[in-house]
């Protein structure tokens, strides 16, 4: 989309006509694609210097609302932006301890469960994230690493490095 820009997963809207990506590295900078402009960057802003600038940013998702942007760091630290208004911007979750020092973390949101999911790649977890809510839940029970579909508690993973879901609210990873 975007020559000599490294981002990371996008944020897409509900009608697929506008998408957010953020710089992975350095001055994370944020910015809006839209269809309507033939896919054509536009810088929105960073990240305030909430997110060290050592720190990768991997991925970002809007809410229900559209009126956020939420980005996970590496570091566990999840920022949220008000896209009406770029400079509002706070740490709405500090992950230290569950998301801290992690290589991949990626953050989806569930129109279905109306939450955040996020994945960690080197403990093989996924994390929910209630709207409204500052506390992560850990939702899957076996941290043995492996390959293996079924419901969200029994299933394993190896390494992931994304996830997204579908209309009936099912989550696929991407290992």
């Amino acid at each position: 989309i975007q020559p000599g820009v490294v981002v990371g997963k996008f944020a897409v809207n509900k009608d697929k006509t506008v998408a957010y990506g953020v710089l992975i590295n350095s001055l994370h900078t944020i910015y809006k694609y839209e269809k309507s402009a033939g896919w054509s960057a536009s810088r929105v802003g960073e990240c305030s210097g909430l997110i060290p600038t050592n720190v990768d940013i991997w991925s970002c998702a809007l809410d229900a609302t559209e009126e956020y942007l939420y980005i996970l760091a590496n570091n566990g630290q999840l920022v949220r932006m008000e896209i009406a208004n770029p400079s509002n911007q706070e740490i709405y979750l500090d992950g230290a301890g569950l998301l801290n020092n992690g290589t991949f973390n990626y953050i989806a949101y569930s129109h279905f469960e109306d939450c955040h999911y996020f994945t960690q790649k080197d403990r093989n977890r996924i994390y929910r994230l209630p709207l409204g809510s500052k506390t992560l839940e850990d939702v899957n029970l076996i941290t043995t690493p492996g390959v293996e579909d079924g419901y969200l508690a029994e299933a394993k993973f190896n390494n992931l490095m994304g996830l997204t879901f579908d209309e009936d609210g099912n989550i696929y990873d991407v290992q």
